[in-house]
């Protein structure tokens, strides 16, 4: 993509056993399935079948309740299972579901050779995890295993003062302060958690946000913090996301709608609705439910970010 603004306007949509997914505007694609569901609905007379969809239960607490407001409203037949990523992506392999909206890990185990062959995948929003500093901290960016080593338990290697990550002067012999929000449901804990650390627990040094707001208060006011934050919920002043990197060799990588999209951004897991390939009829109305506003707001407040609708 040649730029933010573009990376805005687009879905993710293609075959997800392909190793490339093609960028398609969400609202085209919406008014294409809207239009063949229309056609198939005019053409019989019996009521529209269930829809069953099965999703991961960190949807459970706002989306689940915002879709099924936005299913009646629209008379809408939505029947919903949010018990987890897996049982629901099991469930449209073997045809028990008709679609799923499931959180999608890289290095997702299919347990099987199937693994999503015949399946069509829209990506619907993203977790992100920020790494957070004072807006005028001189850390720019920080490499995915310095983080292990400020963060994690266990490990040979340890960091404790920003000397150690670079910075001098006055900087050298400061300790950071490294504190970790467990998000909604416990999503970003469990994220930093796998991506970071490797699965281990966080060191006895890190401290728990248990309020978002005094603990962005503290960022403004003192300059030692280092937080693994929600970006879903992160203001735009006082304090800033600092830069990614997977690797010494890897360039760094902001949190940008650009770089979370193409996947850039190490710290983001995709949010996807999965459905067998030909049945974007069917799954058509249910993915204008997830253009609405009401159900976009859902899921920001269960943590996650949704792909900018076009318009």
């Amino acid at each position: 993509m040649s730029s933010t603004a573009e990376a805005e306007s687009v879905l993710v949509f293609g075959t997800a056993s392909s190793a490339a997914h093609y960028p398609i505007q969400l609202k085209n694609l919406v008014s294409t399935i809207s239009l063949l569901a229309a056609t198939l609905a005019g053409a019989a007379d019996d009521k529209p079948a269930v829809l069953r969809l099965g999703g991961s239960d960190f949807l459970r607490q706002h989306t689940a309740p915002a879709l099924a407001a936005e299913a009646g409203a629209a008379g809408l037949a939505f029947e919903a299972r949010f018990e987890g990523s897996l049982p629901a992506f099991d469930a449209v392999r073997s045809g028990d579901l008709d679609a799923a909206l499931v959180l999608d890990p890289a290095d997702r185990d299919f347990g099987d050779e199937q693994g999503s062959a015949g399946l069509t995948a829209v990506t619907v929003g993203h977790i992100a995890v920020a790494v957070v500093v004072n807006a005028d901290h001189p850390l720019q960016s920080i490499r995915l295993d310095q983080l292990a080593s400020i963060f994690g338990s266990g490990l040979s290697q340890v960091t404790r003062t920003w000397g150690e990550l670079g910075l001098d002067g006055v900087w050298n012999d400061r300790a950071i302060v490294p504190m970790l929000e467990a998000g909604p449901n416990g999503m970003v804990r469990a994220l930093f958690r796998h991506a970071v650390l490797g699965d281990r627990d966080p060191a006895d040094v890190v401290m728990p946000v248990d309020d978002i707001a005094e603990t962005l208060d503290e960022i403004r006011r003192g300059r030692n913090i280092l937080a693994v934050l929600d970006l879903a919920h992160l203001p735009a002043s006082a304090v800033r996301a600092v830069a990614l990197q997977p690797t010494a060799e890897s360039a760094p990588s902001e949190p940008s709608s650009e770089a979370i999209l193409s996947g850039a951004y190490p710290l983001a897991l995709p949010l996807r609705l999965y459905f067998p390939a030909g049945r974007e009829a069917r799954v058509g109305p249910f993915l204008e439910l997830l253009r609405s506003e009401s159900v976009r707001a859902a899921l920001r407040r269960d943590g996650f970010l949704p792909v900018p609708a076009d318009g």
